[in-house]
């Protein structure tokens, strides 16, 4: 009898530490990196008399984000009021507001500050450099430096905050028609560690974020010749494998995009990629699982995506080991993301 209760009572609590671990991911997400709201929704979370209320919580701020309605309720709405981010958006002269729209297209990217400053000047902004200062100022925006005292002398990466994000209307179709990122890109370009410097590792990473940008923005053509004309042979002289493989998995959701399906299955480096990603997966997490998702879900096949499942639980698994709830929530949100395909 006391080792049957023994073990449901065990089961219980294998249970709950699921539930919470499930919570801790979203919580995770849904603070979109603000250390304010992360500990609020990690302290709910974690009192277990109130998990309904975390998780009532969790999906308010998860709706905010869908649906831009701010979160109203009980301790979170409260953050919210204190964080002021209604106040702020009032605030803003018409040349802020419409850099922070402009900035909305790089979304969620972290891009030089030359390249923000130069979309900027595409919508028509007369000093952008002054409005991202006051959008940095009032959190709209937010701040990256590179580590060591010459990086941080040096302008920083910005990104759209991601609690802001919301409040702000995206480019109509006909604002963005007529955006021209071309200065922007060539910005980006200019701002690239060249060849030869001893830094073609970040060389290589940037250029990854250009294509992922012009893949987001369907200028497919473009975002395939930087991949393989580009970025793969600079990989290659690296011998960087792992880069190799997440270059043929970008190569392939491209031309997948473009509605070349068999070209994509029946290339040969495709294939090798995937099953080497997919197999690193489990190693490496976050990043690669990234790309992974990318291309089995494109493809719809479910016996692939069953694999992928299995693969990105156990990175889900080896974060949790080291105690990484980026890498853990990454890989668990994957999973789930690629479980809805099958």
């Amino acid at each position: 009898m006391e080792a049957r209760q023994g073990s449901r009572f065990a089961a219980l609590n294998a249970e709950l530490a699921e539930r919470i671990d499930h919570l801790l991911e979203r919580v995770t997400v849904a603070a979109g990196g603000n250390p304010g709201l992360h500990a609020l929704l990690n302290r709910l979370t974690r009192q277990h008399a109130s998990l309904h209320l975390a998780d009532a919580a969790i999906a308010e701020v998860e709706r905010y984000h869908l649906v831009h309605a701010l979160p109203e309720q009980g301790e979170v709405g409260e953050f919210f009021r204190q964080l002021g981010l209604v106040t702020y958006l009032r605030a803003l002269t018409s040349d802020e507001l419409a850099q922070m729209r402009a900035a909305l297209v790089f979304y969620p990217a972290q891009v030089p500050w030359a390249v923000m400053e130069a979309v900027g000047h595409a919508a028509g902004v007369d000093q952008p450099a002054a409005a991202m200062k006051r959008l940095l100022g009032l959190g709209c925006l937010d701040a990256f430096h590179s580590p060591g005292q010459a990086a941080r002398d040096a302008p920083p990466k910005v990104a759209v905050n991601a609690l802001a994000k919301p409040l702000y209307p995206p480019l109509t179709a006909a604002e963005d028609a007529h955006l021209d990122v071309k200065g922007a890109l060539d910005a980006w370009y200019r701002q690239l560690p060249a060849f030869g410097t001893g830094h073609e590792h970040e060389r290589t990473k940037g250029l990854g974020e250009i294509a992922d940008f012009l893949f987001t923005r369907g200028e497919l053509d473009d975002a395939l010749q930087l991949q393989v004309e580009e970025r793969l042979p600079l990989v290659l002289c690296l011998e960087d494998p792992i880069a190799t493989c997440e270059i043929h998995l970008s190569c392939a959701a491209i031309r997948i995009a473009q509605g070349r399906m068999n070209e994509a299955m029946s290339h040969q480096a495709t294939q090798d990629g995937l099953a080497a990603a997919i197999d690193l997966a489990k190693k490496l997490g976050y990043i690669h699982v990234a790309s992974i998702v990318k291309v089995v879900k494109l493809l719809e096949q479910p016996a692939m995506a069953g694999t992928a499942v299995s693969y990105l639980h156990n990175a889900a698994r080896h974060f949790r080991a080291l105690e990484s709830p980026r890498g853990r929530s990454g890989a668990a949100m994957s999973a789930d993301s690629v479980r809805s395909t099958k």
